[in-house]
Order: structure tokens, then sequence, then C-alpha cells
């Protein structure tokens, strides 16, 4: 059994490589959202959130012999409770990993502010006008906590789904003020919002090619904006792969 801990796209896209092979997959998933985006894949899910011992309980119970954690770059505490599962039940587990955008170097024009963190997100965007933050529902508070005037000002674009909607209005967003929609977005979309709102600064998080940070520079780089990057988090994955393509080389290889 292989267990595809899931959060982003590339679960999606794991998940069908391993069953076209003939796998037998297990999916996880924390929300309802993500449960939606899996559930036409014939695959057994679980939903909820589980810490290190949720986890190594799970691959004692269901026999789980290698763990494929799809979450995002930014989750940390998922792939920490996972890497730890595996490496207290001796349970192989791999990484899919994101193709980082170069954006330094590609994008050159745009003024790029890169910060560790979205408290100094939050510090560096109260320095500009309007503010469009593509950082999850999850992180809107960083930036209501922190920025004084900031109705009018910060403009979210969320999931279209009822809790994040929900989260974002009880901190105070109109309606206004959130734009509620599902990606991908193209450069044109990305473009439109800049344009429509008066952005003068965009937020994201460092989600590579995968999480549509290419068509953001490329929207501000035609609109003439700043762009305030919230660099990846590094933790040292003991097996890592390059997307799902990654998993047929490791089939072929007889390592899966």
């Amino acid at each position: 059994m292989i267990l595809v801990v899931a959060g982003t796209g590339d679960a999606r896209e794991a998940i069908n490589v391993l069953a076209e092979r003939g796998k037998d997959v297990l999916a996880s998933v924390v929300t309802e959202y993500g449960l939606e985006q899996l559930k036409d894949l014939g695959v057994e899910i679980l939903k909820g959130r589980m810490d290190e011992s949720g986890f190594r309980d799970l691959i004692r119970k269901r026999n789980i012999k290698i763990v494929v954690d799809c979450t995002h770059p930014f989750a940390l505490k998922a792939s920490q409770n996972a890497m730890g599962a595996c490496r207290s039940s001796n349970t192989t587990y791999y990484r899919v990993r994101r193709e980082k955008l170069d954006y330094s170097k590609r994008y050159s024009d745009v003024e790029a502010v890169e910060v560790e963190d979205f408290t100094e997100a939050a510090e560096r965007a109260s320095k500009y006008g309007r503010v469009l933050l593509t950082v999850g529902s999850g992180k809107l508070e960083d930036f209501t906590d922190r920025i004084d005037d900031w109705q009018g000002r910060l403009v979210a674009r969320i999931l279209p789904v009822e809790q994040f909607l929900v989260r974002a209005r009880r901190l105070g967003f109109r309606p206004d003020e959130i734009l509620a929609l599902k990606g991908p977005f193209s450069k044109k979309m990305n473009e439109v919002m800049i344009r429509d709102y008066d952005v003068e600064v965009l937020v994201t998080k460092a989600s590579g090619k995968a999480g549509g940070l290419k068509e953001k520079f490329e929207a501000a780089s035609s609109a003439g904006i700043s762009v305030i990057v919230i660099t990846r988090p590094e933790l040292d994955y003991p097996r890592t792969i390059d997307g799902p393509e990654g998993l047929e080389k490791l089939m072929e290889a007889g390592k899966v």
C-alpha cells in the first residue's frame, strides 16, 4: 500500500500515475475541499489532520510501505509529521518537489522583495497602497493585524470555499475586497485583477511554477508593480523526486 499525503495538484497527478500502474493507493487530505478534488479518482481517501503518531498508526494499521508527500511546500508541520512517522516505522518516504522559478533573472524588471515569513511580508506590504494577497485564507490575519489602515487597501484572493470566505468576512474584509476564485490563473487574468483594483504590490508564496508564480510575475512585469515573495522554507527531506513524473522513473527502476 502506498500513502499519498495530499495538499496540492501534484497529489492528483501522483495518484493517477500510481493507479495507472496498478498500485494500491490510499490518499489522505485535511479538508473537505481537498477531498472534493480527489474523490473522482477511485481511490480510498481519509480526511482529517494527523500528527506524527496519527501517521505512524495509519502506517501500521494499513501496512503502508511507501509514503509520497504531496503537501504544499509551506505545510511544514505535515511534512515533519509524515517524515517522523516514516523514520520511526522504517517506512520509505518520498517528497514530491516542485520546480522553483528563477524570477530574479527572468523578470529583472520587477521589483521582487524577498522575505522570510508572513510577518515580514506584512511589514513590507504596509509601505504600499493597494495590496493583492495571494497567500491563502489562513494567513490573512498576519496582514490585518499588522497593517493599521488595512481596510480599503488589502484585497484577498482565496478559494471559493465557505469556511475560507467566512474567515475572511470575520476578519473584516468587505465583499468587494474578496476575490473568491480557483486557479490556475493566466497572466491576463492576474493582470486584470491588478489593474481593476489599482494594485501596487502583489504578495505571494514562492510556490514555484506549479503554484502560478510565473504568471504572477508576468502580470506584475506588464502592470509595472512590485512583488513580495515569501521564500520557500527548506526541510531536510530524506528523499525527493522531481514532480509526479519522478514517480514514473522510480517505478521503472523498480523502487515503487
